[in-house]
């Protein structure tokens, strides 16, 4: 079970210098925000400004927040990022995806920054269906089936995309992040993957749903994953199975699609008649 200690002081037993370094982490400005370490088993994440994390090989979180860094913010940071990454670390899979429950499953929509992963999401959940990620999706896969986490998230959404819903933010009610279940048995309440959808901007046309052959799949699934350390060979070899796995069991598509919220109902058309099995309606080529 993940458990969450946030100590007091400074993290004590943090000395960069000893650290293998592994992996930077990049906001949407294209600044290093944070910095992922190894060393004897634990690995470590700084946030410069707000706190280091240290990750023991059982998936306890240890949180040295710096200071003048209050609890809520460290919680907050730990349950939308940090929790994920632990995750991973135990042998599950992060995609950056958002996710949306269908009848037959769970659909992820994947893409870079700013691709519209989260816009569409909400504007889905907005139609009737349960929204079940935003911007990380934590996957277990199986040798014939590959489940979606449920984790508390939060809807994050761009200003334009915000005034077009008058979309206001709340705070996600579960903050125990002290006590979160499980990861098998929180995999265990979740339907199937579905299927993925790569998100793929164009200036015109569209929108168009395009199945992708397993070994594109694996391309851009590999493109849209997290691991934390990819100079540890096993770890890369587990995550290249992993993926080879999931292209193969699960349907995947690239959506092709004009940006614009005026277009916005035409590309929701699209991936709900395709998720759904459908028939397309007119406009939307498969």
């Amino acid at each position: 079970m993940l458990g969450l200690t946030i100590h007091d002081g400074t993290a004590a037993e943090f000395h960069e210098p000893a650290l293998k370094r592994v992996r930077t982490w990049q906001d949407v400005s294209g600044v290093v925000c944070a910095v992922g370490y190894v060393d004897r088993g634990a690995r470590w994440i700084r946030w410069p400004g707000t706190a280091t994390f240290r990750i023991d090989p059982s998936g306890h979180l240890d949180a040295f927040p710096d200071p003048r860094v209050d609890s809520a913010s460290i919680r907050d940071l730990c349950r939308r990022t940090v929790v994920p990454i632990a995750l991973q670390a135990l042998g599950y899979e992060v995609l950056h995806a958002s996710a949306v429950r269908f009848p037959p499953g769970v659909v992820a929509i994947c893409g870079d920054r700013c691709a519209g992963k989260s816009t569409l999401a909400y504007s889905l959940s907005r139609r009737g269906y349960d929204q079940c990620s935003d911007d990380m999706l934590v996957l277990d896969v199986g040798p014939t089936v590959v489940r979606p986490m449920q984790l508390p998230f939060d809807v994050r959404l761009r200003p334009e995309a915000s005034t077009f819903w008058g979309f206001h933010p709340k705070r996600n009610d579960n903050e125990a992040v002290a006590s979160i279940d499980p990861p098998c048995a929180a995999a265990d309440a979740m339907p199937p993957l579905a299927s993925l959808v790569m998100l793929r901007r164009v200036e015109r046309g569209g929108p168009v749903m395009v199945r992708l052959p397993a070994a594109a799949a694996w391309t851009a699934l590999m493109s849209n994953g997290y691991w934390f350390d990819p100079t540890d060979v096993d770890e890369r070899r587990r995550v290249v199975r992993h993926y080879l796995d999931i292209a193969a069991l699960v349907p995947a598509y690239e959506l092709r699609f004009a940006p614009g919220l005026d277009r916005l109902d035409a590309v929701l058309d699209c991936i709900e008649s395709t998720t759904a099995c459908a028939r397309p309606p007119a406009g939307c080529l498969v």
